[in-house]
């Protein structure tokens, strides 16, 4: 997604800017943020839908009898998106509790260093479990995750904008009690990334200039239990921020609710007037295969032109340094666009695009994507297995890049570069067969690569 990436791609040049605006927001009690229902985003801002809109008869379970464009909607909508939602906030809900439980034990007045060890590893456990259910509802995020300029989504998870040294003097603030309002707070500077460095950052240093804010550095000289339990107190306002935002996505896309999976069918958005419409709409959202290819393996291995390393390989631009996640989150997308395509709800596979391809003569088209996937889905896998001894940062630095070049999907010279050619091949499907096949239009602004 060209205008996306290039958006995002600016948190690496305007950290000024966004640390500026940090300053500049306005400062409110930390602990009592806006909630998220006092000023929503997206389309619950805008109303259009009741608050009770159920389907209509016959798509109550949309993977019976023959099938159709319009049941494959509902059945992405409502068996595989919604129910990703919903986990989604579930394990945010869980979030919150855990960083608010971890935060007593590492109270500056407690000693039991024990209790906070067992404390802290709960609440990274349950932040890779929520991290990993974002990524897989944002593997295909249609309707209103990325609605009015993916205001809801940047207030969850931002990366690449990420402003550690942001994050560092709104810790600071909390110390001295002049916490700003989570609402109030910079994109760079909140959601689960922010949780993420705050959670596993053991270091306790700043990544702040200390001569351009020395107020910072008398906070790092302070004892280590202060800043371990400032950080959480941190942490613990931002997990109950991304967890109000979760239960927005979760309630925008409840069957029993606002059923948002019902605007694929009924015409209401006039985008989405026609059955092919609405999938050119999902199949739009498909294409965040793309930030895997580019963002998640193309730039840190250095096949994309954002890496202008003299070395040919950019490991500092790796999504989630702190947790190493990376290859977790890789693995979590390419199953997110899994399910999304086949219509893969619990394990079981219902209508999706494999279906469309089917009825109109490409069942091939549908069985060769299903292949690419599962090679990339392994090959993620493998790294998984070998996580307690490698990391992506770790591979990427002792690999040569010469040798990531040539590395193609059959000739897998470096292992990690074979699933960046796992994964761009089955871009190239989507973009040159299922698009072209369907009579589908590709986005106008999705992120160029080097294909």
């Amino acid at each position: 997604m060209k205008e996306v990436i290039k958006i995002r791609r600016a948190g690496f040049t305007l950290t000024g800017f966004a640390l500026a605006a940090v300053f500049l927001s306005g400062c409110s009690d930390f602990f009592n943020s806006k909630n998220a229902t006092d000023s929503p985003a997206g389309p619950v801002a805008k109303g259009e839908r009741p608050e009770v809109n159920p389907l209509p008869p016959g798509f109550e379970n949309p993977n019976e009898g023959p099938f159709t464009e319009s049941k494959m909607l509902v059945n992405l909508g409502l068996n595989v998106v919604a129910k990703a939602a919903t986990k989604f906030n579930v394990e945010a809900a869980v979030l919150s509790q855990r960083v608010d439980e971890l935060c007593p034990a590492v109270n500056a007045k407690t000693d039991d260093r024990t209790l906070e060890s067992a404390k802290l590893t709960e609440a990274k456990d349950q932040w890779k479990r929520t991290m990993r259910a974002y990524h897989f509802v944002d593997s295909a995020p249609v309707g209103p995750l990325w609605a009015d300029d993916k205001i809801l989504s940047s207030q969850i998870y931002a990366w690449p904008l990420f402003n550690s040294c942001g994050i560092d003097v709104e810790t600071l603030k909390v110390f001295e009690g002049l916490g700003t309002s989570v609402a109030d707070l910079p994109v760079p500077v909140r959601g689960l990334a922010a949780v993420e460095y705050l959670l596993f950052d053991s270091k306790l240093d700043s990544k702040c200039n200390a001569r351009a804010y020395p107020q910072i550095a008398a906070w790092v000289a302070r004892p280590a239990a202060q800043k371990s339990y400032d950080r959480c107190r941190m942490a613990s306002a931002l997990a109950k921020d991304v967890a109000r935002r979760a239960d927005i996505l979760a309630r925008e896309w409840n069957p029993s609710g606002r059923n948002y999976t019902k605007t694929f069918i009924d015409g209401s958005d006039p985008l989405m007037k026609t059955p092919k419409e609405a999938t050119n709409v999902f199949s739009d959202a498909l294409f965040q295969i793309e930030a895997v290819k580019d963002v998640r393996l193309g730039r840190p291995l250095g096949r994309h032109r954002d890496c202008v390393s003299a070395e040919g390989k950019c490991p500092e631009s790796i999504e989630h340094p702190y947790a190493e996640f990376a290859f977790q989150a890789i693995e979590a997308r390419l199953l997110g666009f899994e399910a999304a395509f086949f219509g893969i709800s619990d394990g079981t596979e219902g209508y999706g695009f494999d279906d469309l391809l089917a009825s109109r003569g490409h069942k091939d088209i549908a069985d060769r994507l299903r292949g690419l996937l599962k090679d990339g889905v392994r090959a993620s896998k493998s790294f998984l297995a070998e996580a307690s001894v490698v990391n992506f940062k770790s591979i990427v630095e002792s690999m040569d890049p010469v040798a990531c070049a040539e590395t193609t999907r059959l000739d897998r010279k470096v292992e990690v570069c074979g699933l960046f050619q796992d994964v761009r091949d089955i871009s190239a499907v989507l973009k040159a067969e299922v698009m072209s096949v369907l009579a589908l239009r590709a986005p106008p602004t999705y992120q160029g690569d080097n294909d």
